[in-house]
């Protein structure tokens, strides 16, 4: 088997080509041929994967397998009309249209995720409901065919360019917070225009009032010679041909003086009216080209920007020192903060204003260092990463480790010590060597 070229650097070779026969080179190999000894090899190997094309000196078998049975009829005869891929790189898309005896004109797309932890392979209908999905490397696989492991006997060693993908899960989830952050505060940037519109109609109505109860006021003057009784209760009374409500519990008298109070407080308001109008256009103005400008500016501006907004209401001003800022790790998109020693600990467990429902762990019955997971509610996956950086930080390749939330941590006289109060504990028995290369090689952050 000799591998071509990568994928999208010729499209003649693919575009509009009929997909002659579809198997499985390997347990987590895809092949879709398209001329008798030329297709599309799809490799969800671990450490090399890609889409290529192939060229085979022998025949191809056909293999078997409940996956490519259920997708057969979907994608044979069919012919390539589009390939993409997402903007992170590693999703491809695949569309594929029939036009055989079994499914006329419709639309299949294989979706192929390239990520480090679970690669894997959809294929669903123009609906996009899956039809079935090929799992490499995922908890699940065995509901496709764990057991399946066909290599044709002409199968040799293949000379695949290396494609770093590195954590590529933690960069795609980082990619989605990035994305996340941006929706945000989009949405918060959208909502503050609105309220400033609704504020503006607000101070306009209640102008209109102030006007009225000026305009009233002034008249009320003429009432004195009007031969009114100041002492009766009135509904209404007709001033200078102008006809006045009044409050029927209150006396004329009583009514003049409500009404005078809110035409004073009325005319400071008018003219407050024009500065206020002003200061909301001016707050309208530079939100809505903060907004227009969100899909342009850089990260550091759009973490500027939620400072400025209070959308980041922990954020530590204090400036860290060499001496006191934690390590952190970066583990699947979660940010784990530790300390080395009491200068460390001490900050990171008191010092630190980051949310106080944040998960924070320490090892049971011994001096160890302090961690903080990023997070309110971490899986138990992400509890026992922390409990393993707990471990790692007092050299322990075993033993107990106490876990709560930050609130629940009480300062002692000794500086780096702290209370624990309604915590829960796990026990780990080894290392995960991926977390102790990563806690080898953490550095100290700046916690923004």
């Amino acid at each position: 088997m000799e591998l071509i070229n990568y994928l999208l650097k010729s499209e003649k070779l693919y575009l509009n080509k009929q997909i002659k026969d579809i198997s499985l080179f390997s347990k987590n190999t895809l092949l879709l041929t398209l001329d008798k000894d030329v297709g599309l090899y799809i490799s969800l190997n671990k450490t090399k994967q890609g889409i290529f094309f192939y060229h085979f000196e022998n025949e191809l078998k056909n293999v078997e397998n409940s996956f490519i049975q259920r997708i057969y009829r979907r994608l044979k005869n069919g012919y390539i009309t589009k390939i993409t891929k997402d903007n992170l790189d590693n999703i491809y898309f695949i569309e594929v249209k029939s036009n055989g005896p079994f499914i006329l004109q419709k639309l299949t797309k294989i979706i192929i995720h390239f990520f480090a932890l679970t690669p894997n392979i959809y294929v669903v209908d123009e609906e996009n409901k899956i039809i079935d999905r090929l799992l490499a490397y995922h908890k699940d696989s065995n509901k496709i065919n764990q057991t399946y492991d066909f290599l044709p006997s002409f199968h040799h060693d293949i000379d695949i360019p290396e494609i770093n993908y590195e954590n590529i899960y933690y960069y795609t989830i980082k990619e989605i917070r990035k994305k996340e952050r941006r929706e945000k505060l989009y949405k918060y940037l959208t909502n503050r225009l609105k309220q400033l519109n609704n504020k503006k109609a607000k101070i306009e109505d209640e102008h209109a009032k102030y006007l009225t109860y000026i305009k009233t006021s002034e008249i009320l003057n003429n009432i004195f010679y009007s031969g009114f009784n100041l002492k009766e209760k009135y509904p209404e009374i007709n001033v200078a041909d102008q006809r006045i409500k009044l409050d029927e519990k209150l006396t004329l008298l009583e009514n003049i003086n409500e009404i005078y109070k809110k035409a004073k407080k009325a005319k400071n308001e008018v003219n407050l009216y024009n500065s206020k109008l002003t200061k909301i256009d001016e707050d309208y103005k530079a939100i809505k080209n903060d907004l227009d400008q969100l899909d342009k500016i850089s990260e550091n501006e759009v973490f500027i920007l939620e400072k400025r907004y209070g959308l980041i209401k922990n954020y530590i001003e204090k400036n860290i020192t060499n001496k006191n800022a934690p390590y952190f790790i970066n583990v699947d998109g979660t940010i784990y903060l530790f300390g080395k020693n009491i200068e460390q600990n001490d900050y990171l467990s008191f010092e630190y204003k980051t949310n106080r429902n944040f998960i924070w762990l320490h090892v049971k019955n011994y001096p160890s260092g302090h961690v903080l997971i990023k997070k309110e509610k971490p899986t138990e996956r992400e509890i026992t990463i922390g409990a393993t950086i707990a471990l790692l930080t007092k050299k322990l390749k075993r033993g107990d480790i106490i876990y709560t939330s930050k609130k629940n941590l009480k300062r002692t006289k000794n500086k780096g010590e702290a209370i624990v109060k309604n915590y829960n504990s796990i026990f780990l028995n080894n290392i995960d060597e991926r977390i102790e290369k990563l806690f080898i090689e953490a550095k100290r952050d700046n916690l923004h």
